[in-house]
């Protein structure tokens, strides 16, 4: 018997071959929490990066599918990385991006040939940032708002919303249970999840066909191999979606979670990848049954939230669109790394009635902090900065004068820019690349916020 070093967490794989200690009898696997196992072979077992525990079950599985496994996991984890080191780069971009066409929008209205085109172009950073945003959720570091929620309802107002875009050859019927637990996800992720569904399932029946929807309870006593490393046993709400396709060939069945990879002449590739990604970010799987010419049915597997949750929690509606808030004179201090978007920045903010000092890293921030003797009322940090963390750079400001209200900005996916100590901390925030009249509201929401909080 032979074990390998997890690629990704430290711990020990059984069935390939490589290098590697293993962990303690008795200690914890680092990536499941599970406690270690040992037996006459051979060291202890732990598991796969965001594949199941290697544990009892696992043993007698050929050391082919684990090998199989282990590459696949060190591919998905190897384009997660990638993509949160350029998600960063791409959102300061086409923040520069969009805030040029805004300001450009300014002198060139819609209606003029200018404005036409800056639409345009609007629309295509808005995809642009979209498509960040899906590679990220794929890769599980897109910043989350999870809520109690009520998965039947999402399905009924997106068939409705995708009825058009199915298109009249293809039927939709939905299924869905009369007592579905809730669950605790994110809305927006979970309209992407059932949108990618659905259009998938069109896209495999070009002569027409049906869709159907099913949403059911189950228990689930074991977790399969699938699931992810923080899936564990309990109640789940299922949701299928089948179709009467052409089915998917036995040999392309492994790779369709896979990004990039499509068999469609126009397609991205990543539709099923960030189901994959969504789904394992909130803590269940997805399976895929297929036979060619038969059709195809893919099960998603999310864990329900407890009985005791609150439906209240997913009460609150779309507000209406607001005007544009302008400052009278508060003094802001800027501090952002980026200095095409700290100038743009600079611009819009003193164009909007505030008094702006800018800088680019911690150091210059808090000279001029001192320069000023800390009479700011608010500041404007990213999160990441080159000689230092800007939320605790910014709450220690606070700290020092507590009338200043703080804001914080990233453009790293979640990870690297700490969104969940950021929403623990109760500090607002924004994730690049936002539109500058979103700033706009959020600087002014902050403000009357410092205010009402210290009753200035």
């Amino acid at each position: 018997m032979v074990y390998l070093t997890c690629p990704v967490r430290n711990c020990v794989i059984e069935g390939a071959t490589g290098m590697g200690a293993p962990h303690p009898v008795g200690d914890k696997c680092a990536g499941t929490g599970l406690e270690a196992l040992s037996d006459n072979t051979g060291p202890a077992q732990g598991c796969l990066p965001c594949v199941p525990p290697v544990v009892t079950a696992h043993r007698h599985r050929p050391s082919a599918v684990l090998t199989q496994q282990i590459l696949q996991a060190q591919k998905l984890e190897t384009i997660g990385q990638l993509a949160g080191g350029l998600a960063h780069d791409l959102n300061n971009q086409l923040l520069i991006i969009r805030g040029c066409i805004e300001l450009c929008h300014l002198e060139n209205p819609e209606d003029t040939a200018s404005g036409r085109l800056l639409k345009q172009a609007r629309i295509a950073a808005d995809k642009a940032a979209g498509l960040v945003r899906q590679i990220l959720l794929f890769t599980r570091q897109q910043p989350q708002d999870k809520r109690v929620l009520d998965l039947n309802q999402h399905v009924r107002d997106l068939v409705i919303m995708l009825s058009r875009l199915m298109g009249e050859h293809i039927s939709l019927t939905l299924e869905l249970s009369d007592s579905l637990w809730p669950i605790n996800a994110d809305a927006t992720n979970m309209d992407q999840m059932v949108t990618n569904l659905l259009i998938n399932a069109r896209d495999a029946m070009p002569g027409g066909g049906t869709i159907t929807i099913r949403t059911d309870n189950v228990i689930q006593k074991d977790v399969p191999s699938t699931a992810a490393c923080s899936a564990r046993p309990g109640g789940y709400v299922r949701l299928k979606v089948s179709d009467t396709g052409i089915g998917i060939p036995e040999d392309i069945m492994p790779r369709i979670f896979e990004p990039f990879f499509t068999t469609k002449p126009t397609g991205t590739g990543l539709g099923l990848s960030v189901v994959y990604g969504i789904v394992t970010a909130h803590d269940g799987w997805t399976t895929a049954r297929s036979q060619p010419g038969q059709g195809s049915t893919f099960e998603v597997y999310l864990p329900a939230a407890t009985l005791q949750a609150d439906h209240a929690t997913n009460c609150g509606g779309k507000t209406a669109p607001q005007a544009t808030p302008r400052g009278h004179g508060e003094r802001i201090l800027l501090v952002e790394d980026e200095p095409n978007v700290r100038a743009l920045t600079e611009r819009v903010l003193e164009d909007s009635g505030y008094v702006v000092h800018s800088c680019g890293c911690v150091s210059e921030a808090l000279g001029i902090w001192t320069l000023y003797s800390g009479k700011f009322d608010l500041v404007i940090s990213d999160v990441v900065l080159p000689d230092g963390d800007g939320r605790q750079f910014a709450q220690r400001l606070a700290g020092e004068q507590p009338s200043t209200g703080i804001l914080l900005v990233s453009g790293y996916p979640e990870g690297r820019s700490r969104h969940e100590d950021v929403t623990r901390s109760g500090l607002p925030f924004l994730q690049k690349p936002y539109a500058f009249a979103d700033l706009l509201r959020k600087v002014d929401e902050t403000l009357k916020r410092r205010w009402m909080t210290n009753g200035l």
